[in-house]
């Protein structure tokens, strides 16, 4: 019988993960394993309660033409960062962040990943940046509050 190594097994999980993608620019799939055992899946793509990339939901996919530029236009959270969110999702489900500055749009996606449903924050960041992060927050029901 002819078996798989464990490192050709779980890379054919990954590229198998990736095909759940929405990002219209790449699809990337994570196998996160311990002990030859899978502890979490993750693929690139759009927040939850958003809308898919191939939906409209993230504008570098639907403006930006060339691979690499405006990368921080991207709505789409990496393969990688979602198995490691879903790790600890459970931890952090319906809880609170307290931060002195308001999250970036990065952070804010992952934020939504985790759960959490509370960002409560001191100071501004960006004016520009904080509208999309705040407006992507809300949007996913998240409940934000500057104090």
């Amino acid at each position: 019988m002819n078996r798989p190594t464990w490192d050709q097994y779980f890379i054919t999980i990954a590229r198998l993960t990736s095909t759940r993608s929405n990002c219209l620019k790449r699809q990337v799939g994570c196998v996160i394993v311990k002990d030859d055992r899978i502890l979490s899946l993750g693929y690139n793509g759009t927040p939850r309660g958003t809308k898919n990339c191939f939906e409209g939901g993230c504008p570098r996919c639907s403006e930006v033409k060339e691979s690499g530029n405006q990368l921080d236009m991207c709505m789409c959270l990496h393969a990688e960062e979602n198995a490691l969110l879903y790790v600890g999702q459970k931890e952090l489900q319906d809880s609170t962040l307290y931060v002195s500055l308001m999250p970036c749009v990065g952070c804010a996606k992952k934020i939504i990943q985790c759960g959490i449903k509370r960002v409560v924050y001191v100071d501004n960041y960006n004016p520009n940046l904080d509208k999309i992060g705040l407006c992507l927050l809300s949007t996913c029901g998240i409940e934000v509050l500057q104090v």
